[in-house]
């Protein structure tokens, strides 16, 4: 029978060696990363789901211990509300994720930034949310893109190194912020409980671990909670008035619109009032012209 867990808990009062924090859109597996990351293969640490409706509430945090060359290293992991989360407003979303600010006072290491398949346009707009409203652009030096679900014949040794840059090259074509992100990761994290899956997530913790630990020794420091609300709500304050913006504008455009119809049936009237003139102008003359030839006995 598989394994289905190396996961061990780290000690009380061990501070952590690294602080990672994953983040992507609702269903793109983020919390299947953190439970691979922890070493739970069955993703009983994380919840998991697909739903649009996120999992996540809060910020799931654990600390474990993970063993890497010899060394225990303690890795704090922070797992975050999925953007697009469809049963929250993206106020409630954003303030949410505004706390990791409150949870990873001791700076971050890594953020992993979890897509699935084919970058979106849902995921351009949760990158930007990150990086220009949670936390400033210079956040990209310590975030990793995470592609999951990859399949298993793109891991393979002969071709994964090309496939990375060609995916890497094709989300940057899409979201040019990208290039910003120097480290681009392809794993595969399936759940079907057998063997093969377990061997795929443990590939996918090696590489995980291979990332955390051997790079990002410096932390990006987190701004505090209130300048990170501050950034929300001036980033939300904006974004309504720009949707204000619209609507006047789309109000503009209608009243002009209306007002460019009502002179077209202004004119359209003058038109046909000209017609019946110059008819009536044309039978009277035309009367005329045939009274002249009428002869009389």
């Amino acid at each position: 029978m598989a394994c289905t867990s190396d996961y061990r808990p780290c000690p009380a009062g061990r501070k952590p060696d690294r602080t990672i924090v994953l983040m992507g859109k609702t269903g793109n597996g983020k919390s299947a990363v953190a439970n691979v990351l922890a070493g739970d293969y069955n993703g009983g640490l994380f919840p998991e789901s697909s739903n649009p409706a996120s999992e996540t509430s809060g910020l799931p945090t654990h600390t474990v211990l993970v063993s890497y060359a010899g060394k225990d290293h303690a890795i704090k992991i922070v797992d975050t509300i999925g953007y697009g989360d469809t049963s929250l407003s993206e106020k409630d979303v954003l303030n949410a994720l505004a706390k990791v600010a409150q949870t990873c006072t001791e700076g971050i290491n890594q953020i992993l930034f979890v897509t699935r398949g084919r970058y979106t346009q849902e995921d351009k707009t949760t990158m930007d949310a990150m990086m220009n409203v949670i936390f400033q652009p210079d956040v990209a030096k310590f975030s990793t893109i995470v592609r999951t679900a990859t399949p298993a014949k793109e891991l393979d040794e002969a071709v994964v190194a090309a496939k990375t840059a060609e995916y890497r090259q094709e989300m940057i074509t899409l979201h040019p912020n990208l290039v910003q992100i120097n480290t681009f990761l392809m794993i595969s994290n399936p759940d079907d409980g057998d063997e093969r899956s377990m061997q795929m997530r443990r590939r996918s913790r090696k590489t995980l671990l291979d990332h955390v630990i051997l790079h990002y020794m410096q932390c990006y420091a987190t701004p505090s909670y209130t300048s990170a609300v501050a950034r929300v709500n001036k980033h939300l304050n904006a974004q309504t008035a720009q949707q204000e913006e619209q609507k006047r504008l789309q109000h503009e455009l209608k009243a002009r619109e209306a007002e460019q119809e009502r002179l077209r049936q202004v004119q359209e009237r003058k038109v046909l009032k000209m017609q019946r003139v110059n008819e009536q102008l044309r039978r009277k003359e035309a009367a005329s012209q045939g009274g002249d030839d009428c002869i009389i006995l």
